[in-house]
């Protein structure tokens, strides 16, 4: 994980006239500040280190620490169970090239300030800023952060989304499963993923007689079927393969071709 330098990003920068201003630490630890206007989508803040330390003491009840991020191939922070599963669904639903953690301070006219919890660099050249907050700890005061951090992200052209980890137990247990196979090397050869995706894409399959998880790895490798099990697990965390993850994996699980 890329650490903080040795600069505050709560001091050194200046407030310009009544616009807010974004204050991030680069790849070498250097403090910098701009207004919030879209020359930040080119700065590189996607490799921001963190800026600011996560605070100890004694009984914390949150847990941090690193999670791998398959998207980008690296390491990225979390400060608590939340993070860590809004993480993993991020992962899992979008195509990443870079994740930052705590990527920048943003100075808000009046002397506030806020620290968004993630800036997302989409492979497609997307750039989106992510706070992570359960729904039932919303309260007037973090609304109001959110909303101002919405208008600083459509002044400079990032996306921005409130998100929490997956709805449900049972989704989060699906998800956590599937991520022990995110990583590439549980990824099939390309003619071996053709090939398992050829048994779910034939007409008769897709509207007759669906595929369960049992039957496709069988299909996919006759001799010996658990041996097909992480390329078809690889294959659903890529959502290449579809099931629904909103109520226990099991054999029976319908499995159908997840691309259009």
């Amino acid at each position: 994980m890329r650490r903080s330098g040795s600069s505050d990003p709560q001091r050194g920068y200046s407030v310009v006239g009544d616009r807010p201003v974004v204050a991030w630490l680069d790849e070498n630890g250097k403090l910098h500040d701009k207004p919030a206007e879209p020359v930040l989508l080119g700065l590189g803040l996607e490799r921001a280190l963190p800026t600011r330390e996560s605070p100890s003491f004694p009984h914390r009840r949150n847990y941090e620490g690193l999670y791998w991020c398959a998207g980008s191939g690296e390491h990225v922070g979390y400060e608590s169970m939340t993070e860590y599963s809004a993480l993993m669904l991020l992962d899992h639903m979008h195509e990443l090239s870079a994740v930052a953690a705590q990527p920048m301070c943003m100075h808000f006219p009046g002397g506030v300030r806020h620290y968004p919890d993630y800036l997302l660099s989409h492979r497609n050249g997307e750039q989106e800023v992510i706070d992570v907050r359960e729904p039932e700890q919303y309260d007037d005061e973090s609304q109001i952060k959110f909303d101002r951090t919405a208008d600083v992200c459509r002044q400079v052209g990032w996306k921005y989304r409130v998100v929490a980890g997956p709805s449900t137990r049972v989704g989060r247990h699906n998800l956590e499963w599937l991520a022990a196979y995110r990583h590439p090397y549980q990824a099939p050869e390309l003619g071996e993923a053709e090939r398992i995706l050829a048994f779910l894409t034939k007409r008769r399959v897709t509207i007759k007689r669906p595929r369960t998880l049992r039957r496709l790895v069988c299909l996919a490798d006759p001799e010996m079927p658990i041996r097909a099990l992480p390329a078809v697990y690889h294959m659903m965390w890529r959502r290449k393969i579809h099931a629904d993850l909103s109520v226990p994996l099991s054999w029976e699980t319908i499995v159908r071709s997840g691309i259009q």
